[in-house]
Parts: C-alpha cells; sequence; structure tokens
C-alpha cells in the first residue's frame, strides 16, 4: 500500500515515454511541444499531467493510511 503513490507517478510519467513509441494522448503533446519548440502548449500539457498526479495523490492518501491504520494497529 506504500507504493501506491509512487506507482500512480511513475505510471503517468510513462505516459511521455509511451507517445515516442507512437501511443496517443496526453503524452503525445508533450512530445509535440518538445519537438516544436513551442513552451507554451508543452506546459499546458505538462501542468495537466501534474494536476492529474496531485489529484490522484490526493485520493490515494486517505486510503493508504486508512489501510496502514487498522492493519498495523497503529
Amino acid at each position: 500500500m506504500v507504493g501506491v503513490n509512487q506507482t500512480t507517478m511513475m505510471a503517468l510519467a510513462m505516459v511521455v515515454v509511451a507517445s515516442m513509441v507512437g501511443v496517443e494522448g496526453l503524452g503525445l503533446e508533450v512530445l509535440t511541444a518538445l519537438n516544436q519548440i513551442d513552451v507554451a502548449k508543452g506546459f499546458e500539457a505538462d501542468i495537466s499531467i501534474v494536476i492529474n498526479i496531485c489529484w490522484k495523490n490526493f485520493f490515494c492518501s486517505p486510503w493508504k493510511y486508512n489501510y496502514l491504520r487498522y492493519n498495523l494497529k497503529l
């Protein structure tokens, strides 16, 4: 349960790497911005990935702490 946040962040980081082999999605926007040296488009795509990570971290944290508290009797 402790690795839920790290797994989520790594999966969203792999979005950009996956776009390099042809997967469409948000990572493709980042890759396109890097290739065209478009700072505004890259910032927009990157900030949406960061917001997605923060949102998932916010909702996974209570679940993780409840699991640790009840199973480890903290």
